[in-house]
């Protein structure tokens, strides 16, 4: 019966050692998984690096050979663009440090309860020997009444002896697993402060980059006999692109009519009729951005500098740097790219001749031929291209000409 209870004790012991070594390996596990993503994240960041500083290099070539503006803020807006990216990154390192450190705090917290646990355990027998006294084994062996009763008790003995020797080495286990942890958790804790100071530091430098891009075009609208050829420059630009837009519609048009006339013959005649190509609009818009300050009306106006009757194609919306922009109906992105005048745009196809642009995006968050739903991110608020401050140009197209966008809307303050 004693060796059985003794049998049982050191069993308990062995699978309590086993849970403890699982618990560390899913511990290393957790670890291991979090410190490869954050190296993952810092190689695109170094990728983004190089490419910033090739960009640079550009625009001090561009400088230095005097091109024009619209070209150099084309590329400046390029490495704006890379140093939001790598922002976006570092952010997801800052919040990788944040998990860890969460994890390693519960995990430190459950080894310094383990660590008591096992030292309270160890005092009680150390407190049951002293009673006992050191002499107790020998006393046992000499009261031994036989040979066969003799090797009985050097068994029993041998095993109290190893079961000394675990409670030992498992509080050992115990308090080495709580240093082990506490050398993580100041290394995790050290790591996100550094990549907090460079966060911190990269976006002081985009927002001092960005206010220089549009300065830029402030400079050029601020003097105008001075870069008459720049603001031309532009002005050819954004005719171009309208035509070019113009056509991509007018191709859309017919693509669509076609598609049409295609299952309307396969009725008709009672053929399969013909799957895909519907872009899905819902016949109505929603207002595009998280933000109803209207900075410039569409139509005709006439600019403040330059003093000359222009048309205006869209609504200028004064939202800030990095908002998002939302599909203002369902349908399939025509075209996501960039021009000089415009910046990063996108437009999108909402089937029966009506189209939406959004224009001086930061970024994109779509690609051509992607369908998207009404209400969907598309990108986010920038001032890429010709543009001095951020906000959204945002067009509404119907039947081939663009209509004033704020009479499907309400709710909006225009400000002068």
């Amino acid at each position: 019966m004693k060796k059985r209870k003794l049998f049982i004790r050191i069993t308990c012991i062995f699978l309590a050692l086993l849970m403890v070594f699982s618990l560390l390996s899913s511990v290393l596990s957790v670890r291991a998984v979090n410190k490869a993503e954050i190296e993952a994240l810092q190689e695109k960041k170094n990728v983004l690096e190089t490419k910033i500083a090739e960009l640079q290099t550009t625009v001090d070539e561009m400088e230095s050979s005097h091109s024009r503006y619209l070209d150099r803020k084309a590329v400046i807006d390029q490495k704006i663009e890379c140093n939001r990216e790598e922002i976006a990154l570092i952010e997801q390192q800052v919040a990788l440090y944040d998990q860890q450190i969460a994890e390693t705090r519960a995990r430190l917290a459950e080894a310094s309860r383990t660590e008591n646990e096992q030292y309270a355990i160890l005092r009680t027998r150390m407190r049951s020997m002293e009673e006992s006294g050191t002499l107790s084994y020998l006393n046992i062996l000499l009261n031994a009444s036989s040979l066969s009763d003799l090797l009985g008790k050097v068994t029993d003995i041998s095993e109290i002896m190893h079961y000394d020797q675990t409670l030992q080495e498992e509080y050992v286990n115990a308090r080495e697993d709580v240093q082990q942890l506490n050398a993580q958790l100041e290394e995790a804790q050290s790591l996100q402060r550094s990549i907090q100071e460079e966060l911190t530091l990269k976006q002081e430098q985009m927002e001092a980059q960005t206010v220089a891009a549009y300065q830029m075009i402030a400079e050029l609208e601020n003097n105008i006999s001075e870069y008459a050829d720049e603001i031309a420059a532009n002005e050819e630009e954004e005719a171009a692109l309208q035509k070019d837009i113009d056509k991509l519609m007018a191709q859309l048009a017919a693509e669509e009519a076609a598609r049409k006339a295609a299952e309307e013959a396969a009725r008709r005649d009672n053929l399969p009729v013909p799957s895909g190509g519907s872009v899905g609009g819902t016949g109505s818009y929603r207002w595009p951005v998280d933000c109803y300050i209207v900075t410039s009306e569409y139509g005709y106006r006439v600019h403040p500098l330059q003093q000359t009757t222009k048309f205006h194609a869209g609504v200028d919306i004064g939202a800030q740097s990095g908002q998002s922009i939302y599909a203002a109906d369902s349908g399939t992105v025509a075209t996501a790219t960039s021009n000089s005048s415009y910046g990063n745009y996108v437009l999108i196809n909402h089937g029966g001749g009506s189209a939406t642009l959004y224009a001086h995006m930061s970024s994109m968050a779509v690609s051509a031929g992607q369908s998207v739903n009404k209400g969907q991110v598309i990108g986010y608020v920038g001032s890429t291209g010709w543009s001095t401050g951020p906000h959204l140009h945002f067009e509404i197209r119907q039947n081939g000409s663009t209509v004033n966008p704020l009479q499907f809307f309400g709710g909006y303050t225009i400000v002068d």
